[in-house]
């Protein structure tokens, strides 16, 4: 059950337009803020919330990148940044495959950073290099499991992702919530 979920939102990613995917994204992302704007008052619940909202980003990050994979014939490795540019025949395809990447990582700032409270920038750049690391992780078990090409465009990717999504928090969380004065 869980797996057909997973596979049709796969399923859905692959089919889509990029801009339905990044209409998509900002929903969720709106949804998010509202939902956080609701929740601040009850800090029980709001960790309780983020810390779900949190493992659900992940397992779903670990099942699109290693669970739900096929292992291929060979190991393949590309650590030269942006070779994508050079050697590609389609610029569509890539160009949802980098967008998947950055899309993928948007909620864990958002979700981290609420749980864990990031409101200053030092605590923000530690969990921003944890997502980074984790996103090394993922390239190494692909490598290691044979499960598609380790690239560090996926890394680049995702750290985008995940800069976005922490620009985002902080946006929010500075001109939202401190204007509402819900800060806990």
């Amino acid at each position: 059950m869980i797996r057909d979920f997973f596979y049709s939102i796969i399923q859905f990613f692959s089919t889509s337009s990029m801009w339905l995917i990044i209409a998509v994204v900002a929903v969720f992302t709106l949804g998010w803020g509202l939902l956080e704007y609701r929740l601040r008052r009850n800090a029980k619940l709001y960790t309780i919330v983020n810390a779900v909202l949190l493992a659900v980003s992940l397992f779903f990050i670990l099942s699109i990148t290693l669970l739900v994979r096929i292992p291929d014939d060979y190991q393949r490795v590309s650590l030269i940044p942006f070779d994508f540019v050079y050697g590609s025949n389609n610029s569509r395809g890539l160009f949802k495959s980098m967008g998947m990447n950055v899309v993928l990582f948007i909620p864990l700032p958002m979700f981290g950073c609420s749980l864990f409270r990031c409101h200053s920038n030092k605590s923000g750049l530690i969990f921003i290099a944890s997502g980074i690391a984790f996103s090394f992780l993922i390239e190494s078990m692909q490598y290691l499991f044979v499960l598609g090409q380790a690239d560090a465009d996926d890394v680049i990717f995702n750290t985008l992702g995940l800069l976005i999504g922490y620009l985002l928090y902080r946006l929010h969380d500075r001109y939202i919530m401190k204007r509402k004065g819900n800060i806990t």
